[in-house]
């Protein structure tokens, strides 16, 4: 079935279709979002039960033989972020049924994975009546934004009865499978707008996010468009692929590619996601993709860091190198930054500038392609002289 997400301001509002006389159940969070996108989509709404009474919530119990339902809610990179604690549950109850109900658009991109089932909100009633253990993501880390708050998938973990100690670094990672009809799309993509671009090839595939679900945590507009600019004349032979929807170009009106540069606009999640997986190397802020590629360990990852530090949300994501804002005030929750009047972009995100994410990427690139500090240059080709930086 076709389903909902609980997001009011979602894309996927309005995209409801319920079996009729299918009970559901609905977060209350989430209820307005779902009878808005009902009346949207100009279906009768189901009947709806809230959580209530009969959450039997998990504390850490022994899950062998037992059905656990998990929901996160919201956003696709906390959903992303949410199958790491999926895969630590399982990691330490192999005997465990988990059950995950999750964004439609990510039902695809855990086809097969052997740590959880993962099934389309909404919620039938009687499935979630009859698991013996519920585990609601949302609220279980939200609020700790405090200084001292160590690692987010370490803080539910405990919340969860688990000690996070006790689980390998490896089953803390996000959980991301690659289709070979994803992996067949991304080459026909690459094939249309990248001609050249090939798994064997030395012309490197730099892979840029453009933006995140809200601004405070996107690298703004002005040096953005300044960093694509020198990445393209540092690195004159690489396709820049800049991955955005629709709705971010709003947010980032003065955008002009630079020689190299593609815009690849509203693919497919899975689409994106086998682009990553032979990248050379991702750019991206604190968001989905930089989640995600943190189950494709082979593929580095320079990511910007503004309002969140990065040893609270990517704690164990050992392929990303971290440009982190100059200033002394992450984690913040401010969302209006008095260092960046009048604007809705991180002061601290700001202050990172164009050269030194290009730096860093130079640097990343060539210690990969064969280059001091590479432990097996074997295994990756010699930088092509048609891409070596210009001085």
């Amino acid at each position: 079935m076709r389903l909902v997400t609980f997001s009011e301001d979602s894309v996927y509002a309005g995209m409801v279709k319920v079996p009729a006389g299918m009970r559901v159940v609905i977060p209350e969070i989430g209820a307005s979002a779902f009878l808005k996108a009902c009346r949207k989509a100009r279906l009768a709404p189901p009947r709806m039960s809230g959580i209530g009474h009969y959450v039997r919530h998990y504390c850490g119990q022994d899950l062998n033989g037992k059905t656990l339902v998990a929901w996160r809610g919201y956003g696709i990179g906390d959903q992303v972020m949410w199958s790491a604690i999926l895969r630590a549950l399982k990691w330490r109850w192999p005997g465990a049924t988990i059950v995950n109900y999750a964004h439609p658009r990510l039902f695809q991109l855990w086809a097969g994975q052997p740590y959880f089932e993962c099934l389309t909100e909404p919620i039938p009633f009687a499935d979630w009546k009859a698991a013996d253990y519920h585990l609601i993501g949302e609220d279980l880390s939200e609020t700790d934004f405090e200084p001292d708050a160590d690692s987010h998938i370490d803080l539910v973990l405990r919340r969860c009865g688990l000690d996070p100690a006790a689980i390998p670094a490896a089953e803390k990672l996000p959980v991301i499978t690659v289709s070979q009809e994803a992996r067949s799309a991304a080459a026909a993509w690459l094939h249309a707008y990248c001609p050249g671009v090939a798994p064997a090839s030395p012309r490197p595939l730099i892979l840029w996010q453009l933006a995140s679900s809200n601004l405070q945590r996107a690298y703004p507009p002005v040096q953005t468009q300044r960093a694509l600019r020198l990445l393209a004349k540092t690195l004159p032979g690489a396709a820049i692929v800049i991955v955005a929807r629709s709705k971010d170009l709003a947010h980032y009106p003065h955008l002009r590619l630079p020689p190299g540069g593609v815009l690849c606009l509203d693919q497919p999640l899975s689409t994106v996601f086998a682009l990553l997986e032979r990248a050379a190397l991702v750019i991206c802020p604190d968001s989905c993709i930089g989640h995600a590629a943190a189950a494709f360990p082979q593929v580095p990852v320079l990511s910007l860091w503004g309002p969140w530090p990065p040893a609270f949300l990517a704690t164990y994501y050992a392929n990303h190198v971290p440009l982190r804002s100059p200033f002394g005030c992450a984690p913040c929750r401010l969302h209006a930054c008095g260092l960046y009047p009048r604007r809705r972009h991180c002061a601290g995100l700001a202050a990172i500038t164009p050269l030194a994410i290009v730096h860093k990427a130079v640097d990343i690139l060539f210690t990969r392609a064969g280059g001091s500090g590479n432990p097996d240059p074997a295994q990756t080709p010699a930088p092509a002289t048609e891409w070596t930086p210009v001085p």
